[in-house]
């Protein structure tokens, strides 16, 4: 094990992690993870920005769309344009 911790330049903690999950799991892919489930699909999120395109001052973007969106969430997606 030391011989692979200053090989591959990585703590030793990390190593034994790495093999305890092999021995296992028989996988050292990371778990899946779920998150917060997204407000919009991207079907959704495409007709959001191209109505920002079309008028960036409306403050109706939040009722022009069809499921309920907070307002927080449309200036998030649009700031990701």
């Amino acid at each position: 094990m030391p011989n692979m911790t200053r090989c591959l330049k990585v703590p030793r903690s990390s190593v034994q992690t790495i093999i305890r999950k092999y021995k296992k799991d028989g996988n050292v892919q990371p778990s899946y993870r779920s998150g917060r489930k997204k407000v919009l699909c991207p079907r959704d999120e495409r007709a959001l920005v191209r109505n920002v395109r079309i008028n960036p001052r409306a403050k109706d973007l939040v009722n022009m769309m069809a499921e309920a969106v907070h307002m927080v969430d449309c200036k998030r997606m649009v700031s990701k344009m």
